[in-house]
Parts: structure tokens; C-alpha cells; sequence
């Protein structure tokens, strides 16, 4: 089994950026030197702030897709996606192998924040009390119950993609068609983890396998079971296409504990899962023993 690093600490509980133009320029002075191409893709449903894309192509590799901040109290996903993307494509990262493995096999797009004005606001739904995350166009959207508007924090918006940031992510990604997506998130408690996956029984596997290695990782970090994948949530609508290159996109929600400073569960699975997905692309197989069981075949 693989043993990834552990990443300890966290980020405290005050925002560094909560003015929203501000961490985008944050992000702007992590990523633009290092390659990455920005760009927009629309303006909030509220009219007041333009999302924004990151891109690192690498030609012929398959798509990181990483997108951040879809509920908009939950700024720390900018944050440990940030670290990650800096890790790699930044070389900041201490094990040079594992870096070159994911920065050398994959392109990579990463969306900081989903909803703006969540963000700046500090509010969880956006600026018409959407929760973001229910508003996205699958074919469990009608069945979905939720919330009246401003009666909770489950309100899915009139319309499948009603919203002007889920039109805006939904066609980005169907432009990207990546091979794994990831959408990501915070939480308190002991929600530490992934989305199971089983919508694919071997995907389901690969997550299983995920888990086991975060596990051996980090044994004290406590972790739910849960599945996301039958409902008009992000990554449920990222599960319902084919990658460009062909296969059923991988695609699962990552929960990463924000009321604590004792360890860093987003970065951490962030590299867990970018090389077990890396190893079953290359390879086909469902368990991630090492680094080096990544084969080259392909390059």
C-alpha cells in the first residue's frame, strides 16, 4: 500500500484574502509565474465579479480539473488547492519524483472560487441564496427537495443551471472534458474524505483504495463514508461525461476539516488521489503500491 506525505497544520480561522479581488490576486502572483494562463469565464449571477480559470496545458496529457469555493464560507479550499498547485507546478514540493510524475503526466485546471460573492460575502449560497452545489443540470434535479429560498442552505434555484456561475463552470467543463475532477470543499467535525464513487464499480474500488492509503497516512484523522454521486451536485454532473480521451470522468467531492490546525486533509489527498488516478491511467489497476508501480508506458 502507499504511504503518502502527511501534511500537518492547517490555516487558522481567519481568512488571509477575504476581500475576493484581493485573493485573486494572491493567486495571480502564485500561479502566473509558473506558467499558468488566466482566464475569465463570466460574470457572478450578482453582476459584481468576474470567475476566473488557471490553465497548465502539457500537450497530449490528460486534465487535472480542480475547482474550489463552490459554497463561499468555505475559503480554505483556495487555499489548500493553492498549496498544491504551487507544490507541483510551482516545484515547492520536497519529493521531486512525485512532482515530476503529476506535473510530467497531467495538464491541470483549477477554478479558486466558484462563488465570488460567497466568498467576499463569507456566506455559503450566492448572492441569490443558491446553493451552488444543487443548482448544477443532472437528471436528479427534479427529485431534489431542498429548500424554499432563504429558507435554508439547500436551495437549488428554479432551473437546472439557473445560476450564471454554474452555466459558467458547466461550460468550461464540458470545453476541458478532463480525466478527474475534483470538487472541493470544507467541513467540521469527522467529515474528513472523499465521495465513494459508486456510480463505477471500479471507481468505487479506486476510491476505497484511496481511503486505505489516507488511512496509513494519516491514522488519527477521522473520515466518513458518504455518496453524492445520484444528485445535482457538482461533481454528480462532472460523473455523467467522457473525458476527452474516452473514459468515464473520475470525479468525487473532497471534504477537508477547517476547525482544527493539527493536520491538512485537502492537501494531503489532493496528492493521494492525483497519483492513484495518475497510476490507473497509465496502467489500468486499482491500487497505487508506490511511486514507482506508475508506469511510463504511453509517455
Amino acid at each position: 500500500m502507499y504511504k503518502a506525505h502527511a501534511f500537518l497544520g492547517n490555516y487558522g480561522q481567519v481568512n488571509p484574502y477575504p476581500n475576493y479581488n484581493a485573493m485573486i490576486n494572491h493567486v495571480d502572483s502564485q500561479l502566473l509565474p509558473v506558467g499558468f494562463i488566466k482566464e475569465e469565464l463570466g460574470m457572478s449571477q450578482d453582476g459584481d465579479f468576474m470567475l476566473y480559470g488557471y490553465k497548465k496545458a502539457n500537450a497530449g496529457k490528460p486534465y487535472l480539473w480542480i475547482d474550489s469555493n463552490i459554497h463561499g464560507s468555505e475559503w480554505w479550499t483556495v487555499y489548500y488547492c493553492l498549496d498544491f498547485l504551487k507544490g507541483v507546478w510551482g516545484g515547492d514540493y520536497f519529493d521531486k519524483k512525485v512532482v515530476n510524475l503529476i506535473k510530467d503526466n497531467y495538464s491541470v485546471y483549477f477554478i479558486p472560487s466558484v462563488n465570488p460573492w460567497g466568498y467576499h460575502n463569507n456566506k455559503y449560497y450566492q448572492s441569490r441564496g443558491v446553493n451552488l452545489n444543487r443548482n448544477f443540470p443532472t437528471d436528479y434535479w427534479e427529485g431534489y427537495v431542498g429548500d424554499a429560498q432563504w429558507k435554508g442552505n439547500n436551495y437549488k434555484g428554479e432551473a437546472p443551471a439557473s445560476e450564471a456561475e454554474t452555466k459558467a463552470v458547466v461550460a468550461k467543463f464540458d470545453e476541458i472534458l478532463p480525466a478527474v475532477a475534483i470538487n472541493c470543499h470544507t467541513t467540521t467535525g469527522g467529515a474528513n474524505g472523499i465521495d465513494r464513487n459508486y456510480r463505477f464499480k471500479h471507481y468505487s474500488l479506486l476510491s476505497t483504495d484511496m481511503f486505505a492509503t489516507f488511512k496509513l497516512t494519516m491514522p488519527q484523522v477521522p473520515t466518513m463514508d458518504w455518496n453524492g454521486q445520484y444528485s445535482p451536485q457538482a461533481q454528480a454532473y462532472y460523473g455523467s461525461k467522457v473525458s476527452k480521451d474516452g473514459r468515464n470522468i473520475f470525479t468525487t467531492i473532497l471534504e477537508h476539516q477547517s476547525d482544527t490546525d493539527k493536520y491538512n486533509t485537502g492537501l494531503t489527498f489532493l496528492y493521494i488521489i492525483a497519483l492513484t488516478l495518475l497510476n490507473h491511467i497509465k496502467s489500468g489497476k486499482l491500487k497505487l503500491s508506490d511511486t514507482s508501480s506508475i508506469l511510463k508506458r504511453g509517455d
